[in-house]
């Protein structure tokens, strides 16, 4: 990516989330942004914990992409450390919200899920696993 941008969208990140409204793509262009580690690093942990706020609010499988893409540098196979403990944290504090199905007392509801029609849940629950296995 090119550097310059990636650094001013890492500058406007907090910004970027006041106003959801196209939150899906908004995700899709900051994963963009964390393709290499010293981006990856010089995300802040308030702007983490902002991301996983906002997939609290809207469980988007995009929001989770991105907190995959800043958990760990695909390119190089490399897990950073401290994102991961700053998403884990932050995911455990809204586990209601971020965890949709998963937990015993939800069975009925996941197995429903996973034989329905919606493909946004299966997308989304998928994408969660996808994280949780970054972490």
């Amino acid at each position: 990516g090119n550097p310059t941008v990636q650094k001013r969208l890492l500058a406007q990140i907090d910004s970027l989330f006041d106003e959801p409204v196209a939150l899906k793509e908004t995700a899709l262009a900051l994963s963009e942004v964390f393709t290499s580690k010293d981006m990856c690093l010089a995300v802040k942990e308030k702007q983490i914990r902002a991301m996983v706020a906002e997939l609290a609010k809207n469980p988007i499988p995009d929001m989770l992409f991105l907190l995959q893409s800043i958990a760990k540098v695909q390119d190089l196979d490399l897990a950073l450390k401290r994102n991961q403990v700053f998403i884990m944290t932050y995911l455990a504090q809204h586990r209601n919200e971020v965890f949709l199905l998963l937990g015993k007392e939800n069975d009925e509801a996941r197995l429903k899920m996973l034989h329905g029609p919606d493909n946004d849940s299966v997308t989304y629950h998928i994408s969660l696993m996808n994280l949780l296995s970054t972490l």
